[in-house]
């Protein structure tokens, strides 16, 4: 189950690959 934060996170990641973890 995905949280919104997840989500978020999935769109992130979708538009800067990488970026999304390293802002984690």
């Amino acid at each position: 189950m995905l949280t919104r934060a997840d989500e978020r996170q999935d769109e992130i990641d979708k538009l800067l690959p990488g970026e999304g973890e390293l802002a984690e």
